[in-house]
């Protein structure tokens, strides 16, 4: 499956993300659980306040299979808008196609 998965991340990160990749970090809700924050489309947009100007949307183009995918996906997530995953940082970093959100290309 191929799919598109948006990540939040500060602005100070972005450069770091280009010359060496995504580690694993908490999540906020789940801190017992490591990896890289995805959703299936740009959250932010639907916060009241905006993103600070100090946050990055970043877009990754992922080919997983859906069992793999699926294996990532938090289930029971609480926000029904959107669905998430946490993937691990060493699955993310295989991937090189990967956009600051700005520089999405158009779709079509």
């Amino acid at each position: 499956m191929v799919i598109t998965l948006w990540h939040l991340t500060p602005t100070k990160n972005v450069e770091s993300i280009r010359e060496n990749g995504f580690w694993d970090a908490p999540m906020n809700e789940l801190p017992e659980l490591k990896g890289v924050y995805f959703a299936d489309r740009p959250f932010w947009e639907g916060m009241t306040d905006g993103i600070p100007d100090e946050w990055t949307g970043i877009v990754v183009v992922f080919e997983l299979p859906d069992k793999e995918l699926d294996s990532y996906q938090i289930k029971g997530a609480t926000r029904q808008l959107y669905r998430e995953w946490l993937i691990p940082a060493d699955v993310v970093n295989r991937f090189e196609r990967f956009y600051v959100a700005s520089d999405v290309p158009p779709v079509g």
